[in-house]
């Protein structure tokens, strides 16, 4: 997974997202988030265990969509949190909202 850079893949109801989200690939992700809520899908649940690295470009990405979402009855959450996923969004005091 190393070097990879960002692979995000539909698995059953859960999107699941590997790699590293920095400032390098975010656009890739925020596209791809842009695209399912395009789509329609207004429960987004977000497989991270996988994520070696978050930046707080990604955060912002993660927030932005969280918020949409949260708008218009929907919501977003993410799952089996890698340690990175958990320790950055726990700093970030982001945590208990987006992790369930």
């Amino acid at each position: 997974m190393a070097g990879e850079g960002l692979v995000i893949t539909q698995e059953g109801g859960k999107w699941i997202v590997r790699g590293r989200i920095d400032t390098v690939n975010a656009g890739k992700f925020e596209s791809k988030l842009g695209q399912i809520v395009k789509d329609g899908q207004t429960s987004v649940v977000l497989n991270m265990d996988q994520v070696e690295f978050l930046s707080s470009t990604g955060i912002r990405v993660i927030l932005k969509y969280y918020k949409l979402l949260k708008g218009s009855n929907g919501k977003l959450r993410i799952e089996e949190p890698s340690e990175c996923v958990v320790n950055v969004l726990g700093m970030a005091v982001l945590d208990e909202i987006l992790v369930r």
